[in-house]
């Protein structure tokens, strides 16, 4: 039994590893295809221009629109903290003592508030009774 665990053990290791290993090539290998495609769409448009379907306007019009959502898709992984806004943190990594502390905070914070405005008292909506019970229930054709 313990032999079969360590040979868990290397196997995942191993996978790991050959994950790790390969990811730049497959980075690589991603953006090469990326770039093809890239390529063939403007091809694409460039016949659709010269068939006359698509005006030479509209062409340039939707290669700059796209130019543009790429630029954007760059700018948001490099983008800076706002500083206009001082009183927001930015936490990477929550360990479960602060989850769980936040959370029973929270729940406290709305359960007062509830109270406070009546809104979790029973009978606190007038005019709205519900007969019996909200258990969902299967019926049997007799």
């Amino acid at each position: 039994m313990r032999i079969v665990r360590q040979q868990r053990l290397l196997l995942c290791g191993l996978a790991a590893l050959s994950f790790f290993a390969a990811s730049p090539a497959a980075l690589a290998a991603e953006r090469e295809s990326l770039e093809q495609l890239r390529a063939t769409t403007l091809n694409l448009i460039q016949l659709l221009v010269q068939e006359g379907v698509l005006s030479p306007e509209k062409a340039e019009g939707i290669i700059k629109q796209a130019e543009a959502a790429r630029q954007q898709e760059n700018a948001v992984g490099k983008t800076e903290p706002t500083k206009g806004e001082p009183n927001v943190v930015r936490v990477q990594y929550v360990p479960k003592p602060v989850k769980d502390e936040l959370r029973e905070e929270i729940k406290h914070e709305v359960m007062a508030k509830a109270q406070a405005e009546g809104w979790v008292a029973p009978g606190s909506l007038p005019g709205v009774f519900l007969p019996g019970t909200c258990c969902p229930r299967t019926s049997r054709a007799a």
